[in-house]
């Protein structure tokens, strides 16, 4: 499996390394969690992404932090991660 680096933009010393999630099924309508993380223009992003993604037959929940300078709380991203078979966070200025 494929690894990305991420470069967090916060204080952090090192970078992170992920492994990428396997591919989805091609053809195949899926349920896509779509997360606001309140920054401006964000949901303009995510309104746009939704009503492609419901064109081409997905689901889309969508979730909202409640402000852009925490993290998102572990129950919001559980939710997630029990809810949808991928996710989109929108980072926007």
């Amino acid at each position: 499996m494929k690894e990305l680096e991420i470069l967090d933009p916060t204080a952090e010393q090192e970078a992170t390394h992920w492994s990428l999630a396997a591919p989805l099924e091609a053809g195949r309508a899926i349920r896509v969690g779509l997360l606001d993380i309140t920054k401006p223009r964000g949901e303009l992003f995510l309104d746009e992404l939704e009503q492609r993604l419901v064109a081409h037959g997905h689901t889309v929940e969508r979730y909202r932090k409640v402000t852009m300078t925490r993290p998102a709380v572990d129950e919001l991203v559980g939710e997630m991660v029990r809810a949808c078979e991928a996710s989109v966070v929108a980072l926007a200025d």
